[in-house]
């Protein structure tokens, strides 16, 4: 049983017997509250799980939980212990029923009416108005017969001098120039008051989505992979594509419109075009998910059209993955290919290795417009990297001999330079299809995972609106679930 102390449904008795109870402002917890006038409570913030006579309070969000005055992360629950969700937020009475119809011993009555009156913090003379209305009121709901009897008569001698009382005290008064003036500057000083309350109550918002944001890209950054490969292409025979030759400076030859001449009987090097993405951990096993056109850069791309078209076969010549803290790159096989989304599984072979498993959003409830996100990854590939190095880092890169981007590569890992960018936006649109969100990103970026202010992933990044930087897209997440259960059955 949760009785609501504050606000104005305070009274209100709601008895459960589910194993679970959400609290929350969205309209699908158990027991909802008003966004507009606490708000801060965020939509899911807080549950209650129940198994064998326990129950467990524990804090689903980043905005803060009370339990009896002290904040928790979670704790078990007794009966007449005080819930707050929020820093001054609405507070709770739990209570064990123990009869199914929910009804309480006179007692517990007497008892959490005059928590309920307590709770409001009004004047002595108030409060104990209020005690007399919410215990006559929960007598009339909840108790025997009897007991509304033999109580019936005690009430209205008290509830008379009450109400009696403040008329005699309230006649006394007269009311004078001076009286009516301080009212209303006492009707200024609330409305400044409550605006005052408003802003703070922003800032406090704005607070906590900085503070999620820093625990989220503290917590699974290591778990984001920067992915670099190398395309190559073969004839029909097996023979890889090369360059025809190269000119004296090493270059490959080019034809007049300045394109390399490609042939498998060249005499140049294998041809091979360099690409990057991004990609996340999703099991200890080594399982990744990111972008079907990150683990087939030759889809929908127009400038290997023609080579496709003529009959030659793509390949991935290099496919590796670095992560944060890892010295050397791991080698990445594709598992499985989404047909009806830009999404793939890839596999990682980390061996003992441990790092972060992010967590997938499998509700569906992360994800709701105007709610603040994470995106990270590696936008702009191998030159964002670069220019987050500092002086004295760069200098030293620049001074040896890097025959090619895959050696450059290796280097910065060693050099510990390789770490996601991390960027913060808000969702504008939610659809079964698509996410849209204004964190900002670029090429390279894709298959980044997106995260909610929970921390869990919601969606994966793949494409982006070069002419409108606020309006970048993503993969909802049950794609990537859907294939990792397609791959688990196999």
């Amino acid at each position: 049983m949760l009785i609501r102390l504050t606000g104005p449904e305070r009274g209100w008795v709601e008895v459960f017997e589910e194993d679970l109870v959400r609290l929350g402002t969205h309209p699908t917890n158990d027991i909802v509250v008003d966004a507009e006038r606490w708000p801060m409570v965020i939509p899911f913030h807080a549950d209650i799980h129940q198994k064998d006579g326990t129950f467990l309070l524990v804090d689903s969000s980043f905005a803060g939980l009370w339990v009896n005055g002290r904040k928790v992360s979670e704790a078990f629950l007794a009966d007449r212990d005080t819930l707050q969700l929020g820093e001054g937020g609405p507070q709770f009475r739990f209570r064990l029923c123990p009869e199914r119809d929910g009804r309480r011993p006179f007692p517990a009555i007497v008892s959490d009416s005059r928590a309920i009156a307590r709770a409001r913090g009004e004047a002595p003379l108030v409060s104990a108005t209020d005690f007399v209305r919410h215990l006559a009121l929960a007598l009339v709901r909840e108790a025997s017969w009897s007991a509304r009897a033999a109580v019936a008569g005690i009430l209205l001698v008290v509830l008379a001098f009450l109400v009696l009382v403040p008329i005699f005290l309230i006649r006394g008064h007269r009311v004078t120039q001076q009286t009516q003036q301080a009212v209303r500057l006492g009707e200024e000083r609330q409305r400044l008051r409550s605006a005052l309350e408003a802003t703070e109550t922003k800032l406090k918002h704005l607070e906590l989505e900085r503070v999620a944001a820093e625990r989220i890209i503290a917590r699974y950054s290591g778990g984001v992979a920067f992915i670099q490969g190398a395309l190559g292409f073969r004839d029909s025979t097996g023979r890889p594509l090369r360059f025809l030759g190269t000119d004296e400076r090493g270059q490959p030859i080019r034809d007049p419109s300045g394109r390399p001449m490609l042939s498998p009987d060249g005499k140049g090097p294998v041809a091979t075009t360099p690409f990057t993405g991004s990609a996340f951990l999703v099991s200890r096993d080594g399982k990744i998910l990111t972008n079907r056109h990150v683990a087939e850069p030759w889809r929908d791309e127009e400038d290997f059209l023609p080579l496709l078209t003529a009959g030659y076969t793509p390949e991935l010549r290099l496919f590796r993955a670095f992560f944060p803290g890892l010295l050397e790159a791991v080698p990445l096989t594709v598992l499985a290919i989404a047909p009806d989304a830009d999404v793939a599984l890839l596999h990682a072979s980390l061996g003992r290795v441990r790092l972060p498993v992010l967590q997938l959003d499998r509700t569906g409830r992360d994800a709701a417009p105007g709610r603040p996100v994470v995106l990270l990854g590696y936008p702009a590939g191998i030159e964002a990297l670069l220019a987050k190095a500092d002086a004295k880092a760069l200098k030293e890169l620049m001074a040896g001999e890097v025959p090619d981007v895959y050696r450059l590569a290796d280097i910065m890992a060693v050099r510990g330079l390789i770490r996601p960018s991390a960027t913060q936006g808000h969702l504008s649109d939610v659809q079964s299809h698509q996410l849209t969100y204004d964190a900002q990103t670029a090429i390279g970026g894709s298959g980044g995972p997106l995260l909610g202010a929970s921390g869990r992933v919601i969606g994966i990044n793949y494409a982006i609106l070069e002419r409108f930087s606020g309006s970048n897209f993503g993969v909802p997440i049950h794609f990537g679930l859907s294939l990792l259960q397609k791959a688990a059955a196999r």
